[in-house]
Protein backbone atom coordinates (compact mmCIF):
# COMPACT_ATOMS: atom_id res chain seq x y z
CA UNK A 1 0.00 0.00 0.00
CA UNK A 2 2.80 2.39 0.90
CA UNK A 3 4.57 1.70 -2.42
CA UNK A 4 1.31 2.36 -4.27
CA UNK A 5 0.82 5.72 -2.54
CA UNK A 6 4.39 6.77 -3.30
CA UNK A 7 4.00 5.78 -6.96
CA UNK A 8 0.77 7.75 -7.28
CA UNK A 9 2.36 10.75 -5.56
CA UNK A 10 5.41 10.62 -7.85
CA UNK A 11 3.19 10.44 -10.93
CA UNK A 12 1.18 13.46 -9.78
CA UNK A 13 4.35 15.37 -8.88
CA UNK A 14 5.64 14.99 -12.43
CA UNK A 15 2.45 16.37 -13.97
CA UNK A 16 1.15 18.97 -11.54
CA UNK A 17 3.50 21.85 -10.59
CA UNK A 18 1.62 22.59 -7.37
CA UNK A 19 2.18 19.02 -6.15
CA UNK A 20 5.91 19.31 -6.87
CA UNK A 21 6.07 22.55 -4.90
CA UNK A 22 4.23 20.96 -1.99
CA UNK A 23 6.63 18.04 -2.05
CA UNK A 24 9.69 20.28 -1.78
CA UNK A 25 8.03 22.49 0.84
CA UNK A 26 7.39 19.43 3.01
CA UNK A 27 10.94 18.19 2.36
CA UNK A 28 12.32 21.55 3.53
CA UNK A 29 10.22 21.48 6.72
CA UNK A 30 11.30 17.90 7.45
CA UNK A 31 14.97 18.74 6.84
CA UNK A 32 14.80 21.73 9.18
CA UNK A 33 13.07 19.76 11.93
CA UNK A 34 15.27 16.66 11.73
CA UNK A 35 18.51 18.26 10.45
CA UNK A 36 18.88 15.32 8.06
CA UNK A 37 19.19 17.26 4.80
CA UNK A 38 22.58 17.21 3.09
CA UNK A 39 24.52 20.27 4.18
CA UNK A 40 24.92 21.42 0.57
CA UNK A 41 21.19 21.41 -0.26
CA UNK A 42 19.05 24.53 -0.30
CA UNK A 43 15.30 25.05 -0.58
CA UNK A 44 13.35 27.99 -1.88
CA UNK A 45 11.42 29.58 -4.73
CA UNK A 46 12.84 29.02 -8.21
CA UNK A 47 12.75 32.29 -10.13
CA UNK A 48 13.10 30.45 -13.45
CA UNK A 49 10.36 27.80 -13.46
CA UNK A 50 8.21 29.30 -10.70
CA UNK A 51 7.69 27.00 -7.74
CA UNK A 52 9.14 25.95 -4.40
CA UNK A 53 12.01 23.59 -5.07
CA UNK A 54 15.10 21.84 -3.80
CA UNK A 55 18.52 22.94 -5.06
CA UNK A 56 21.29 20.39 -4.88
CA UNK A 57 24.97 21.09 -5.13
CA UNK A 58 26.90 19.00 -7.61
CA UNK A 59 30.50 18.67 -8.67
CA UNK A 60 32.37 20.10 -11.59
CA UNK A 61 33.15 17.54 -14.25
CA UNK A 62 36.65 16.08 -14.40
CA UNK A 63 37.36 18.14 -17.53
CA UNK A 64 36.10 21.35 -15.90
CA UNK A 65 38.19 20.77 -12.79
CA UNK A 66 41.26 20.02 -14.91
CA UNK A 67 40.83 23.20 -16.98
CA UNK A 68 40.54 25.38 -13.87
CA UNK A 69 43.49 23.68 -12.14
CA UNK A 70 45.72 24.09 -15.19
CA UNK A 71 44.72 27.75 -15.45
CA UNK A 72 46.17 28.39 -12.00
CA UNK A 73 42.98 29.27 -10.13
CA UNK A 74 43.16 28.65 -6.39
CA UNK A 75 41.06 26.03 -4.65
CA UNK A 76 38.79 28.60 -2.98
CA UNK A 77 37.73 30.00 -6.33
CA UNK A 78 37.25 26.55 -7.86
CA UNK A 79 35.03 25.52 -4.94
CA UNK A 80 33.00 28.71 -5.35
CA UNK A 81 32.51 28.03 -9.06
CA UNK A 82 31.39 24.50 -8.19
CA UNK A 83 28.64 26.05 -6.07
CA UNK A 84 27.48 28.90 -8.32
CA UNK A 85 27.52 26.60 -11.37
CA UNK A 86 25.43 23.91 -9.69
CA UNK A 87 22.80 24.10 -6.92
CA UNK A 88 20.48 23.02 -9.70
CA UNK A 89 16.73 23.29 -9.32
CA UNK A 90 15.15 19.84 -9.11
CA UNK A 91 12.20 21.12 -11.15
CA UNK A 92 13.91 22.80 -14.13
CA UNK A 93 17.67 22.34 -13.68
CA UNK A 94 18.48 26.08 -13.44
CA UNK A 95 21.80 26.60 -11.65
CA UNK A 96 22.38 29.13 -8.87
CA UNK A 97 23.94 31.92 -10.94
CA UNK A 98 21.12 31.68 -13.50
CA UNK A 99 18.47 31.91 -10.79
CA UNK A 100 20.22 34.95 -9.31
CA UNK A 101 20.12 36.70 -12.69
CA UNK A 102 16.46 35.77 -13.13
CA UNK A 103 15.59 37.15 -9.67
CA UNK A 104 17.33 40.46 -10.41
CA UNK A 105 15.54 40.78 -13.75
CA UNK A 106 12.10 40.01 -12.34
CA UNK A 107 12.42 42.64 -9.61
CA UNK A 108 12.94 45.39 -12.19
CA UNK A 109 10.90 44.27 -15.18
CA UNK A 110 7.34 45.56 -15.40
CA UNK A 111 7.48 46.76 -11.79
CA UNK A 112 8.10 43.26 -10.48
CA UNK A 113 4.72 41.83 -11.46
CA UNK A 114 6.16 38.51 -12.68
CA UNK A 115 7.17 35.84 -10.15
CA UNK A 116 9.16 33.65 -12.54
CA UNK A 117 10.69 33.59 -15.99
CA UNK A 118 8.11 30.96 -16.95
CA UNK A 119 5.31 33.40 -16.12
CA UNK A 120 7.13 36.23 -17.90
CA UNK A 121 7.45 34.25 -21.14
CA UNK A 122 3.89 32.97 -20.97
CA UNK A 123 2.30 36.38 -20.37
CA UNK A 124 4.45 38.53 -22.66
CA UNK A 125 4.34 36.14 -25.61
CA UNK A 126 0.52 36.41 -25.51
CA UNK A 127 0.09 40.10 -24.67
CA UNK A 128 2.97 42.08 -26.20
CA UNK A 129 3.99 41.17 -29.75
CA UNK A 130 6.58 43.98 -29.83
CA UNK A 131 8.64 42.75 -26.86
CA UNK A 132 11.94 41.11 -27.88
CA UNK A 133 14.82 39.58 -25.95
CA UNK A 134 18.26 38.30 -26.96
CA UNK A 135 20.10 35.73 -24.87
CA UNK A 136 23.72 35.05 -25.77
CA UNK A 137 24.67 31.49 -24.93
CA UNK A 138 22.22 28.62 -25.29
CA UNK A 139 23.38 26.08 -22.71
CA UNK A 140 22.77 27.73 -19.33
CA UNK A 141 20.59 30.82 -19.46
CA UNK A 142 17.32 32.09 -18.08
CA UNK A 143 15.50 31.23 -21.34
CA UNK A 144 17.24 27.92 -22.11
CA UNK A 145 14.15 25.79 -21.46
CA UNK A 146 11.64 28.17 -23.07
CA UNK A 147 10.65 28.63 -26.69
CA UNK A 148 8.82 31.77 -27.82
CA UNK A 149 8.85 34.03 -30.86
CA UNK A 150 9.84 36.99 -28.69
CA UNK A 151 13.12 35.32 -27.59
CA UNK A 152 16.21 35.10 -29.79
CA UNK A 153 18.94 32.72 -28.59
CA UNK A 154 22.43 32.94 -30.03
CA UNK A 155 25.97 31.55 -29.90
CA UNK A 156 29.25 32.84 -31.28
CA UNK A 157 30.96 30.79 -34.00
CA UNK A 158 34.24 31.89 -35.61
CA UNK A 159 33.16 30.78 -39.07
CA UNK A 160 29.65 32.24 -38.98
CA UNK A 161 28.66 35.86 -39.73
CA UNK A 162 26.48 37.75 -37.25
CA UNK A 163 22.83 37.22 -38.04
CA UNK A 164 23.40 33.93 -39.92
CA UNK A 165 22.50 30.48 -38.62
CA UNK A 166 24.64 27.44 -37.84
CA UNK A 167 22.87 24.16 -36.93
CA UNK A 168 19.65 26.19 -36.54
CA UNK A 169 21.28 28.47 -33.96
CA UNK A 170 21.66 32.16 -34.65
CA UNK A 171 25.20 33.48 -34.63
CA UNK A 172 25.85 36.80 -32.90
CA UNK A 173 29.03 38.61 -31.88
CA UNK A 174 28.48 40.82 -28.84
CA UNK A 175 31.19 43.13 -30.14
CA UNK A 176 29.15 43.77 -33.32
CA UNK A 177 25.52 42.74 -32.97
CA UNK A 178 23.42 42.52 -36.13
CA UNK A 179 20.40 44.17 -34.48
CA UNK A 180 19.29 47.74 -35.17
CA UNK A 181 19.57 50.56 -32.66
CA UNK A 182 16.93 50.49 -29.89
CA UNK A 183 15.42 47.22 -31.14
CA UNK A 184 15.55 44.96 -28.06
CA UNK A 185 13.86 45.11 -24.65
CA UNK A 186 16.31 42.74 -23.00
CA UNK A 187 19.83 41.46 -23.65
CA UNK A 188 21.10 38.60 -21.46
CA UNK A 189 24.82 37.78 -21.27
CA UNK A 190 25.56 35.37 -18.43
CA UNK A 191 29.25 34.53 -17.91
CA UNK A 192 30.04 35.51 -21.51
CA UNK A 193 31.86 38.85 -21.46
CA UNK A 194 35.06 37.54 -19.87
CA UNK A 195 35.57 35.48 -23.04
CA UNK A 196 35.31 38.46 -25.42
CA UNK A 197 38.47 40.16 -26.66
CA UNK A 198 36.95 43.65 -26.36
CA UNK A 199 34.35 43.52 -23.57
CA UNK A 200 33.93 47.30 -23.34
CA UNK A 201 32.93 47.35 -26.99
CA UNK A 202 30.42 44.59 -26.18
CA UNK A 203 28.93 46.66 -23.34
CA UNK A 204 28.54 49.54 -25.82
CA UNK A 205 26.77 47.23 -28.26
CA UNK A 206 24.35 46.01 -25.60
CA UNK A 207 23.55 49.63 -24.74
CA UNK A 208 23.08 50.51 -28.42
CA UNK A 209 20.46 47.86 -29.17
CA UNK A 210 18.39 48.42 -26.01
CA UNK A 211 15.08 50.22 -26.33
CA UNK A 212 14.17 52.97 -23.84
CA UNK A 213 13.39 51.19 -20.53
CA UNK A 214 15.37 48.18 -21.83
CA UNK A 215 17.61 46.06 -19.61
CA UNK A 216 21.04 44.53 -20.18
CA UNK A 217 21.44 41.60 -17.77
CA UNK A 218 25.05 40.59 -17.15
CA UNK A 219 26.94 38.19 -14.89
CA UNK A 220 30.69 37.60 -14.83
CA UNK A 221 32.71 35.37 -12.48
CA UNK A 222 34.73 37.45 -10.00
CA UNK A 223 37.57 35.87 -8.07
CA UNK A 224 37.45 36.43 -4.29
CA UNK A 225 39.65 39.36 -3.43
CA UNK A 226 39.97 40.71 -6.97
CA UNK A 227 39.28 44.43 -6.67
CA UNK A 228 40.32 45.67 -10.11
CA UNK A 229 39.48 44.39 -13.57
CA UNK A 230 42.50 43.15 -15.54
CA UNK A 231 43.17 42.14 -19.15
CA UNK A 232 44.84 38.70 -19.16
CA UNK A 233 44.91 37.99 -22.91
CA UNK A 234 44.78 39.95 -26.16
CA UNK A 235 44.00 38.82 -29.70
CA UNK A 236 47.08 38.16 -31.82
CA UNK A 237 46.18 36.89 -35.27
CA UNK A 238 44.50 33.53 -35.08
CA UNK A 239 45.37 32.81 -31.43
CA UNK A 240 45.29 34.84 -28.20
CA UNK A 241 48.46 36.15 -26.64
CA UNK A 242 48.38 35.60 -22.90
CA UNK A 243 49.76 38.24 -20.55
CA UNK A 244 50.60 35.67 -17.90
CA UNK A 245 49.41 32.17 -17.12
CA UNK A 246 46.90 31.07 -19.81
CA UNK A 247 43.40 31.22 -18.38
CA UNK A 248 40.47 29.11 -19.54
CA UNK A 249 36.97 28.43 -18.22
CA UNK A 250 35.02 25.22 -18.82
CA UNK A 251 32.75 25.40 -21.88
CA UNK A 252 30.21 22.71 -22.84
CA UNK A 253 30.76 23.53 -26.53
CA UNK A 254 34.59 23.45 -26.41
CA UNK A 255 36.40 20.56 -24.73
CA UNK A 256 39.59 22.62 -24.39
CA UNK A 257 37.65 25.36 -22.60
CA UNK A 258 36.97 28.98 -23.46
CA UNK A 259 39.79 31.54 -23.41
CA UNK A 260 39.53 34.19 -20.69
CA UNK A 261 40.51 37.63 -22.03
CA UNK A 262 39.37 39.71 -19.04
CA UNK A 263 39.17 38.93 -15.35
CA UNK A 264 36.61 41.29 -13.90
CA UNK A 265 36.92 42.74 -10.41
CA UNK A 266 34.67 44.43 -7.89
CA UNK A 267 35.19 47.69 -9.78
CA UNK A 268 33.06 46.59 -12.76
CA UNK A 269 29.94 48.48 -11.74
CA UNK A 270 31.90 51.68 -11.07
CA UNK A 271 33.72 51.39 -14.40
CA UNK A 272 30.45 51.03 -16.30
CA UNK A 273 29.00 54.07 -14.55
CA UNK A 274 32.16 56.01 -15.43
CA UNK A 275 31.56 55.05 -19.08
CA UNK A 276 28.17 56.76 -18.88
CA UNK A 277 25.86 53.78 -18.38
CA UNK A 278 23.09 53.58 -15.81
CA UNK A 279 23.95 50.49 -13.78
CA UNK A 280 22.60 48.70 -10.73
CA UNK A 281 24.20 45.78 -8.91
CA UNK A 282 22.77 42.88 -6.92
CA UNK A 283 24.95 40.65 -4.74
CA UNK A 284 23.85 37.21 -3.54
CA UNK A 285 25.56 35.14 -0.86
CA UNK A 286 25.04 31.53 0.21
CA UNK A 287 25.50 29.99 3.64
CA UNK A 288 28.70 28.32 2.45
CA UNK A 289 30.17 31.73 1.61
CA UNK A 290 29.90 31.52 -2.20
CA UNK A 291 28.87 34.80 -3.83
CA UNK A 292 27.25 35.82 -7.10
CA UNK A 293 27.03 39.35 -8.53
CA UNK A 294 24.48 40.50 -11.13
CA UNK A 295 24.87 43.73 -13.10
CA UNK A 296 21.92 45.45 -14.77
CA UNK A 297 22.36 48.11 -17.45
CA UNK A 298 19.13 50.14 -17.30
CA UNK A 299 18.32 52.17 -20.37
CA UNK A 300 16.30 55.24 -19.35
Amino acid sequence: MKVGIQSTYSALAKRIPAVRSLRFLLDAAYARLTRKAPESDEYGWCSVCGGFSRFSRGRLSADADRILQESGYDETYIRELAVTNTLNCWRCGAKFRVRCAASSLLRRLHQGRFSSVAQLVRRISHTDSRWRALETGTTAGIFTRFQADCIVKSEYYDSCAAGDYFDNIRCEDLQALSFENASLDLVVALDVLEHIAEPWRAFAEVWRVLKPEGIGLVTVPIEPGRLETATVAVPAGGAPRFLGNPRFHPDPLRREGAVVFTEFGRDLGRRLVAEGYSVEEDHYRLRCGAKQSVFLMLRK
